[in-house]
């Protein structure tokens, strides 16, 4: 089991970016050409100009992302997603439907997402259930279209009951929860990778 969970770390901390993605079609443009989206752990891209973003390319951040778009206009679709820790063996998973902006960005400048972060669990669920997130940058601001989510709250129990919860768990849980999410391409990918380590 400990290996498997130290592969499972591995991969995690792999797959994580750190640089600048780009998200555009076509050659690379000139750095002071992209725009830049900030986009913190608590939101996931879902769709650019209605092309589906793969699962994978945000899995497992531990931090925010720098996104590097083109500029003009541009239609992004995100969705809140946190955890949160009920107890020490059980999280539950907060998010909302998708959210829609219709924004027209300006190559060389900074926008970031702005919102009221939910303090606890209640909050998290109530503002999941009509979150208020803008887009600000250039002194524009944009308020995102939200769309009811189709699903109830996903509740994760972790299998071991008996011990303290501890990183390791919580990157399993993590995994788990992925692994849920994957197209059957990411999931044969990613046992490739596994039988490919031993």
């Amino acid at each position: 089991m400990r290996i498997i969970i130290l592969f499972a770390l591995s991969f995690i901390f792999g797959c994580s970016h750190t640089g600048p993605i780009r998200l555009y079609p076509g050659e690379t443009l000139d750095s002071k050409q992209e725009a830049i989206l900030v986009l913190p752990e608590a939101l996931d891209l879902l769709k650019i100009n209605n092309e589906n973003i793969p699962a994978s390319t945000f899995a497992f951040r531990t931090s925010q992302s720098e996104l590097r778009l083109a500029p003009g206009p541009n239609r992004l679709t995100i969705q809140y997603r946190t955890l949160w820790d009920v107890s020490s063996d059980q999280h539950q998973i907060v998010e909302s439907g998708p959210i829609e902006f219709d924004v027209n960005l300006k190559g060389n400048h900074t926008y970031q997402f702005n919102w009221q972060t939910p303090a606890s669990l209640e909050n998290a669920i109530e503002f999941s259930n009509n979150p208020k997130i803008h887009i600000v940058g250039d002194q524009q601001s944009w308020l995102g279209n939200h769309q009811a989510k189709q699903s109830d709250l996903i509740l994760i129990a972790d299998p071991s009951t008996h011990s303290n919860k501890s990183e390791n768990n919580i990157a399993l849980d993590k995994l788990q929860y992925w692994w849920q999410r994957a197209s059957l391409d990411e999931r044969e990918a990613f046992l490739k990778s596994i039988k490919a380590a031993d």
